[in-house]
């Protein structure tokens, strides 16, 4: 079984944020059946209550989200989501993980590190001037050299 966490890598503090968490069954020979998936909100997430899909349960002392899921076929997908708000300081990190195990497959756990905040002004900076140098939309343009008639 395979198991995926699936967000954005560039967020702020105090941003919502909504996590997709993709399983799915392919290169098994059997089914998946009693399927529980679990994700661990680090400190630096809040979730927020009542967003989890597919009858997603919060616990708010473990800080767990748990899903209950039906049997997964061979090659079978699927898909769970929730969202957070980020209560972490511009450039602290975290780690959130998530683990799904059943029937017929092994425990897997997948984790995504993630820091808040955003492209300091001297990256995009250079970005944009490297836009400029391929003609981007509202990019500086470079000057024309004219020939002087006489």
């Amino acid at each position: 079984l395979n198991l995926a966490i699936d967000k954005d890598p560039l967020v702020n503090p105090g941003d919502i944020e909504s996590i997709a968490l993709t399983f799915d069954n392919i290169g098994n020979q059997l089914p998946a059946t009693g399927l529980m998936l679990t994700a661990l909100l680090p400190s630096e997430l809040e979730y927020i209550m009542g967003s989890a899909s597919n009858g997603g349960t919060y616990d708010s002392l473990s800080r767990q989200l748990s899903w209950m899921l039906a049997e997964l076929p061979v090659n079978g997908m699927g898909m769970v989501s929730f969202d957070a708000m980020v209560n972490a300081a511009f450039g602290q990190s975290w780690i959130l993980s998530a683990t799904i195990q059943g029937t017929n497959i092994p425990v897997t756990t997948t984790s995504f590190d993630q820091t808040a905040g955003i492209i300091p002004e001297p990256v995009s900076l250079t970005i944009w001037g490297l836009l400029g140098v391929v003609g981007a939309v509202g990019a500086p343009r470079r000057g024309r050299r004219r020939k002087s008639v006489r």
